[in-house]
């Protein structure tokens, strides 16, 4: 991941109950933000929060969107870390001369989401400063959008199917634990 940039938004400290849906928003926020495409936005909406939040009308985007935030481990010990890369195909010529080209993607774009969830009660006082960080978090995720192009490669939409920039999001917990202990437990 050559010349990646990238942007680390503000740990939301976030209620259990509404951990998935604020996960979603900001998700959403970032790939409506970032992903030129000719589809219309819709409305999303966190119901507990009455906030509303613009995402894509892509089902694909919105399949992708659903699968992490159901991988995304809630954890109230560590913050969760979600991460969302931009990239695009790239034509990488081979290696022995054989005359052929693999696709190998280039990656340009790196968000890093991290929410926490609390025991906590999402009333009165509490609800408006859960509200006031999220709208923070969606306010920065559109100054980054609005200020920084120049790392974004060129693209023409009629060469793409409706969305220009393809993205990955990878979801893990953030660990203090032994990477290999964690490695053999996956095995």
């Amino acid at each position: 991941m050559n010349n990646i940039v990238c942007c680390s938004l503000p740990l939301l400290r976030v209620p259990a109950e509404q951990f998935r849906e604020v996960l979603g928003c900001v998700l959403h926020t970032v790939l409506f933000s970032r992903i030129v495409s000719s589809m219309a936005p819709t409305e999303g909406y966190i119901e507990a929060l009455d906030f509303v939040f613009s995402k894509t009308a892509d089902p694909a985007v919105d399949r992708k969107v659903e699968a992490a935030v159901k991988a995304c481990e809630v954890r109230k010990d560590k913050p969760s870390v979600v991460s969302l890369f931009f990239l695009e195909p790239q034509l990488k010529q081979s290696q022995w001369g054989l005359g052929f080209s693999m696709r190998k993607p280039a990656y340009f774009e790196k968000w890093e989401i991290s929410l926490q969830a609390v025991d906590a009660q999402l009333t009165g006082s509490y609800a408006d400063t859960l509200r006031k960080e999220l709208r923070a978090v969606l306010l920065k995720v559109i100054d980054h959008v609005a200020t920084n192009k120049s790392h974004l490669p060129e693209f023409t939409l009629g060469a793409f199917s409706e969305v220009a920039f393809q993205f990955e999001i990878e979801t893990a917990a953030v660990a203090s634990d032994n990477l290999l202990k964690r490695f053999l437990n996956v095995i």
